[in-house]
């Protein structure tokens, strides 16, 4: 994961994937942050990860502060390929749009399936059953 050490206003965290990555079909991301410092926004852009756009179905806005985790603070954003096809590709999965709301420092943590089970950061292999990642969290400090 990618951010700026310091921010004021808007600005966008980058979440990849990186070393050999097995073959997935999916993906999805949970980011949770301190929403007293940042706050995020639905419109998260597609990395390079989806090369042939037309056999992904399912790429939506993120969903900020979703049900499913039950708390405020996290954002929520994932793909899927259509059909049993995977892909191996790594590099940029998304770019997560935030702004400051707040001064101090926020975590930006990527939840874990260990975590948080379906609803967390996590690939979908073959059969949209899920592979665990390892993942790298970061920080930035609002001004």
């Amino acid at each position: 994961m990618a951010a700026p050490a310091t921010a004021s206003g808007e600005f966008t965290v980058t979440v990849g994937l990186t070393g050999a990555a097995p073959a997935y079909k999916g993906w999805s991301i949970l980011l949770q942050y301190d929403a007293t410092v940042v706050e995020a926004e639905p419109n998260t852009t597609i990395g390079n990860l989806v090369a042939d756009a037309a056999n992904w179905a399912f790429c939506p806005n993120a969903v900020v502060d979703p049900s499913t985790t039950g708390t405020k603070g996290t954002v929520l954003w994932g793909c899927v390929r259509l059909g049993p096809d995977t892909v191996t590709t790594i590099g940029v999965a998304g770019v997560f749009h935030f702004k400051t709301v707040g001064h101090g420092v926020t975590r930006l943590h990527l939840v874990t399936y260990q975590e948080a089970g379906e609803a967390g950061t996590l690939l979908l292999d073959a059969n949209s059953d899920p592979l665990l990642v390892q993942t790298v969290d970061t920080s930035v400090t609002a001004q």
